[in-house]
Parts: C-alpha cells; sequence; structure tokens
C-alpha cells in the first residue's frame, strides 16, 4: 500500500527534537496496521452517514433524481473536513513524545479578550484562566510536547476553495493560547509555553502565513509522516465514495433514458404539427400591453389574427 511505503521513507529522515533525549519513535507495524484500520472505517462512516442523510431528503425540484449524489458529495465534503484532525490525531498519538486531545474546550477569559482586542501584536504572557470568562471556545486539536512542556493549540481547515478569513478563528486561537497554559495545567497536563495557529489541509484558506500549516510543511512541522496520512486517507475515502455512488449513479442514468420502444424524442412529437393545425401570423416587432390594449380598443387587433 502506497500510505505504508511512504511510512517507511519518511520516518528515518525524522530527527528528535533538541529538547529530547528519546532515540527511537517509529511506528511499529501493528500500529501502522491500526491507523489504515481507522482510516478504513473513518470512510465508511462518512460516506455511509452523507448517503443516509442525503436518502432522508425530499427530492429537489431542478435536480430531480440527481438529488442525492449531489446531498451526498456535499456532504462528504464537509464530513471529510470535519475529520481532519481526528486523521493527525491518531498519527501524532503514534508517538510517545506528544500528548494529543481532540476538541478541548479552553477558556477565553475578559482580560484575554480585552488584550486580543486591543493590540494587533502577540504578547508574551500567561494568563491564569480562572478569572471571569468571556466565552469558550473548542479546540480541534492540542499537541503537547511533553519534554519541552509545549502546547500547541490548532484549529483545522479543509482549505480547498479561499475562503474570505480566518481573523475571527486566529483571533479565538490566540484568546485561547494565553490563557491556554494555566487551562491545560487545570486539567492536569504539565505545559510550560503555548503557541497557535491553522491548520490548512489544501492550502487555500488565505490565512496569516505566519500562523497557517500548509500540506507542504505538515511532516516538517510534526516530525512525522501526516501528508502521507491525510493523502491515504482521500484515496480511501474516494473508492468508498465510488462504490457507493456507482450503483446509484447507473440507476439514474437509466432513469434519465427513454424507454426502448419510442422512437422520436418528447421534444419532437411537442414541436410537431398535424396538418389541420392553425397557425398564428405574429407582428414583425414588439408589441407591449399598453400599446396591444390600445390596438384593441382602435380595432387594429387584426394582425394577430388566425391564419390557415
Amino acid at each position: 500500500m502506497a500510505f505504508g511505503r511512504a511510512w517507511r521513507r519518511i520516518m528515518p529522515s525524522i530527527q528528535k527534537p533538541a529538547c529530547s533525549g528519546d532515540t527511537n519513535h517509529s511506528g511499529t507495524a501493528s500500529s501502522r496496521s491500526a491507523l489504515e484500520s481507522f482510516l478504513e472505517s473513518e470512510a465508511t462512516r462518512i460516506v455511509s452517514e452523507a448517503v443516509r442523510a442525503a436518502e432522508a431528503l425530499p427530492e429537489d425540484a431542478v435536480l430531480g433524481a440527481f438529488s442525492t449524489i449531489g446531498s451526498i458529495t456535499r456532504s462528504i465534503t464537509t464530513r471529510a473536513g470535519q475529520v481532519i484532525p481526528a486523521v493527525i490525531a491518531e498519527v501524532l498519538k503514534m508517538d510517545e513524545r506528544l500528548v494529543v486531545l481532540r476538541e478541548v474546550e479552553m477558556p477565553i477569559t475578559r482580560t484575554a479578550a480585552d488584550i486580543v482586542r486591543q493590540n494587533a501584536t502577540d504578547h508574551p504572557l500567561l494568563l491564569s484562566h480562572e478569572e471571569a470568562t468571556d466565552r469558550r471556545f473548542i479546540v480541534d486539536l492540542v499537541v503537547i510536547e511533553k519534554e519541552c512542556r509545549h502546547a500547541m493549540l490548532y484549529d483545522a481547515k479543509r482549505g480547498a476553495a479561499a475562503l474570505s478569513s480566518c481573523k475571527g478563528v486566529l483571533a479565538l486561537l490566540r484568546g485561547s493560547a494565553l490563557t491556554g497554559a494555566s487551562a491545560l495545567r487545570g486539567i492536569g497536563h504539565d505545559v510550560a509555553t503555548v503557541s497557535y495557529g491553522i491548520i490548512d489541509r489544501y492550502g487555500r484558506t488565505g490565512a496569516d502565513p505566519t500562523r497557517t500549516i500548509g500540506p507542504d510543511d505538515l511532516n516538517a512541522h510534526f516530525g512525522v509522516p501526516v501528508r502521507a496520512t491525510l493523502d491515504a486517507f482521500d484515496t480511501i475515502l474516494g473508492r468508498t465514495l465510488a462504490a457507493q455512488l456507482g450503483p446509484l449513479a447507473a440507476s439514474i442514468v437509466a432513469l434519465s433514458r427513454p424507454p426502448a420502444h419510442e422512437t422520436k424524442s418528447e421534444s419532437a412529437v411537442v414541436g410537431q404539427e398535424s396538418s389541420d393545425s392553425p397557425t398564428v401570423a405574429l407582428p414583425a416587432r414588439l408589441i407591449g400591453p399598453a400599446e396591444r390594449r390600445s390596438m384593441a380598443a382602435g380595432g387594429a387587433a387584426s394582425v394577430f389574427r388566425r391564419v390557415r
């Protein structure tokens, strides 16, 4: 499998961080097998849920029989975007130097919110999370490097099309980072420093490049073959989707074909005129409703007479 080859090619080049004393962190064969099983099960789940949701919707007046396929494809892209941090988390969990947390609710205190609103630049502040809370933000992925005691807060974006801005998300991440060390220590994780950013899966979010990890930078950023795993998941998801849509598409094509006994298309039948059908003599120019009423009142309506 391409995923396995990519993993074996990348893992030997992984360098340990400067603050780590460990020497070997390569994933085992069993862990790679578990990861592949995870990708397969997630792809199956996404497609199955998308199909069930699409089949429960009423048929669109314009799309008709194609409504289900349209709904499935829209749903697949949304669900695939949502699973990006989960796939990354599964890869990172294979590195024993890391603590990986998913969907962590982080408090943004009033002080942190005020700092974000009033200051365009970041400050090396670590605030207490026990002050009055302005709001809470669910962080997609929190990764803690245990020996360096450094936590990274990530929001994952699919980034398949350019978005207007990720500024709002970055502001929320920044507010979370200001209280992040305190909040993470409060739930039992030894954290000294915090940073934050956006994972841009396909590289087209248009977000601040200093706070964005694009697809080409994922492996170097995390130190494990994240890109290969995400690409493998795309392949598996595409294969699973094709297997599901193939029969459905065939049935729709069959519905769109005219019955075998028909010799003329419906449009030809509609356009065909019988020998005794009257024709209408049309005026040589556009006539508006007001003019038409005036013509009728003046007895000039013969321009619309029927002729044979």
